[in-house]
């Protein structure tokens, strides 16, 4: 169960940590990302919407597995036009929760906890967001007991996630992934499902990512991709480019509010 709790996280979570007074979805006038059409893995393709409240603020997300019908939620709370929590659902039961900690209005800690059977909440981990010059620099994993259990190093110049590096606790780099952007806008600026990757952290689409991983280089990657463009320049498809054809990966929608 702790497994596929810590997927969900991934899945959901560990994905700009600066929110300013306001987290809201970017927007050309009023235009704003509804629904993504995505071919997952295991082959199945999963559908996720977005819901705003009058505010224009994301409040909830639905992601649908067309193929099982089986849904995931999260759910965001408010105070003072910042997101304090959300929570993560099944169908059936409510899986865990995610609480976020501000100074000056900028992220500065995530605790991640799980749901038992009767909704009592464990504490499974943590995460703690370090700055320079209001820029995310490090995010240093926490275990129960408050303890680093290892980092990520970001580099970010002029809006756009650069690279990642993943330490464990002796200091021991793991992996490093760097990316490449386009020119147009990415429609998930600032999402805080996504705050922790280069869809939450990046002005622009990736085009290009490549992970070097040193512990087990099999696992080493450099993948490409190309986009189809509405005509506020947001992406309406995405696709990976392979050695001999390009593969349909997503597809977005819009509307305007």
């Amino acid at each position: 169960m702790k497994k596929f709790i810590l997927a969900v996280f991934i899945t959901f979570s560990l994905s700009a940590c600066k929110k300013g007074p306001k987290n809201e979805m970017p927007t050309v006038g009023t235009q704003k990302l509804v629904s993504t059409r995505t071919i997952n893995p295991n082959g199945h393709y999963i559908l996720e919407t977005h819901g705003y409240n009058i505010k224009g603020q994301l409040i909830k997300e639905t992601s649908l597995d067309e193929q099982t019908g089986l849904h995931l939620f999260q759910e965001y709370i408010y105070q003072n036009d910042l997101i304090t929590s959300s929570i993560i659902s099944s169908d059936t039961r409510k899986l865990a929760k995610i609480v976020y900690t501000y100074a000056d209005n900028r992220l500065t800690r995530m605790d991640f906890l799980e749901y038992g059977t009767q909704d009592q909440l464990t504490l499974n981990f943590s995460k703690s967001l370090e700055y320079n010059a209001g820029v995310l620099k490090k995010a240093t994993t926490l275990s129960v007991q408050n303890l680093p259990i290892g980092h990520e190093e970001f580099s970010i110049l002029d809006g756009n996630l650069l690279a990642v590096r993943s330490y464990a606790s002796d200091g021991t780099i793991q992996n490093l992934t760097e990316y490449l952007h386009d020119m147009e806008k990415n429609p998930y600026k600032g999402n805080m499902e996504r705050n922790l990757n280069v869809l939450g952290l990046s002005n622009n689409n990736v085009t290009r990512v490549r992970y070097t991983d040193y512990a087990n280089p099999a696992n080493n990657r450099d993948q490409r991709y190309e986009y189809e463009y509405n005509a506020e320049k947001f992406p309406i498809k995405k696709s990976l480019i392979g050695a001999t054809a390009k593969e349909l990966q997503i597809t977005y929608a819009y509307k305007n509010f």
